[in-house]
């Protein structure tokens, strides 16, 4: 609900519009007076009695015309006031002069509306002084808070500028001290480095070391083995020897004995040699008949068996081979050396090392030769000794 305010025409304060419509506020021609104004100006017959154009009508209207415009100008200021003033007073006494009493009234209300009037134009220059007054302070207080920013400024600004330049200058420090020690950690490094070198060539001296020594315990269990091996085929040679020798005895044993005469290399005056009836078993298939005959004919100490032994030295039985090998050294066989140089490419060492035993015992002669040497070794050996035959057998056959 929207209202409309009127303003009153003298005292210039708002109408309300129930007012109006109660008959509180009444309007005159063209202008409105409130309810104060109205009773101010007295009762509503005296003024209705003035007519329109009776002297004290024309007066009031006069004076109202009067009124207004010296409200108009109210607000030109202090001296405005003091001759709207003046000017009123000369109305009034103007018109009590005309009027008579009833004007009165209404020109003591007109003099109440000006006094209003002046007090709200009073207090509107307090207000006025009052409102330039806090718009000064806040100046002030605006400059003066401008002026304190400004020198909290200048100070953190200068505040800034020392710490910055200490800053800058721990910085630096800082930066030396980096430098200086990523240096000598550089130097570090490379010592370390130098270290690692070191340590790494020596353990690969460690390693080349230790890889060597295995290398010879190798080779060393290696010659081990081999020696133990030919030391088991020296035991099983001296076991077949026993055997051989038992054999001997037996055919011993079994040999005829002469009862009338003996020949100078022991056999019976006029009998066949005791040998010649085990020349039958050198072709037996059984070996140990083979070598029960082999030893009864080295145990005749005869040199007619020697013809005979030599073939024995490629029988297929070991153990034969090795035994003929050995009763051609016991009868000094110098006819059996070529024999005995081709025994020492025999596949066993025992009878390559009883070839060997042989050779020596025969030729007096002590060219080395390892019969548990590699093939090659052997190989070189046996050459020196088909040199040697080569050049001086025939000498050595003819010597007495």
């Amino acid at each position: 609900m929207n209202i409309e305010l009127e303003f009153c025409d003298i005292c210039n304060e708002s109408v309300p519009a129930p007012d109006l419509a109660a008959g509180r506020a009444l309007r005159r021609g063209d202008r409105l007076i409130c309810a104060s104004c109205e009773r101010s100006m007295g009762p509503h017959d005296s003024a209705a009695g003035l007519g329109s154009g009776s002297p004290g009508a024309v007066g009031l209207e006069s004076s109202m015309a009067l009124d207004s415009a010296d409200l108009a100008g109210a607000g030109a200021g202090s001296g405005g006031k003091q001759t709207h003033l003046a000017h009123t007073n000369s109305n009034a006494s103007a018109g009590t002069s005309r009027f008579g009493g009833g004007t009165w009234l209404a020109l003591i209300a007109l003099v109440l509306a000006v006094v209003l009037n002046m007090s709200l134009s009073g207090r509107l220059d307090l207000l006025e002084t009052e409102t330039g007054d806090s718009l000064g302070s806040v100046q002030r207080d605006l400059r003066n808070a401008r002026q304190d920013r400004d020198a909290a400024l200048a100070r953190v600004e200068q505040t800034l500028g020392v710490n910055i330049a200490s800053l800058g200058s721990l910085m630096q420090s800082q930066r030396e001290l980096d430098q200086a020690a990523l240096l000598k950690m550089r130097e570090q490094i490379s010592v370390l480095r130098e270290r690692a070198a070191t340590i790494a060539a020596t353990f690969d001296g460690f390693s080349a070391q230790l890889t060597q020594v295995g290398a010879e315990q190798g080779a060393q269990q290696a010659r081990e083995g081999e020696a133990t091996a030919a030391l088991g085929e020296r035991l099983r040679a001296q076991e077949d020897l026993l055997i051989a020798v038992q054999g001997t005895l037996r055919a011993l044993s079994l040999a005829p004995t002469a009862l009338i005469g003996m020949g100078a290399n022991g056999e019976p005056i006029g009998a066949a040699p005791s040998w010649t009836g085990a020349l039958g078993d050198l072709k037996s298939e059984n070996p140990g008949l083979r070598l029960d005959a082999v030893y009864t004919l080295g145990s005749s100490q005869n040199a007619m068996v020697i013809p005979h032994l030599i073939p024995m030295i490629q029988d297929d039985d070991v153990f034969v081979r090795m035994a003929a090998c050995r009763t051609l050294s016991d009868l000094d066989a110098r006819v059996a050396v070529p024999d005995l140089i081709q025994a020492l490419s025999d596949g066993d060492t025992v009878v390559r090392e009883a070839a060997v035993v042989a050779l020596r015992r025969i030729t007096k002669r002590g060219m080395r030769f390892d019969p548990l040497g590699s093939s090659a070794d052997r190989a070189q050996r046996i050459a020196k000794w088909n040199d040697w035959w080569n050049k001086e057998g025939q000498e050595f056959l003819d010597q007495p």
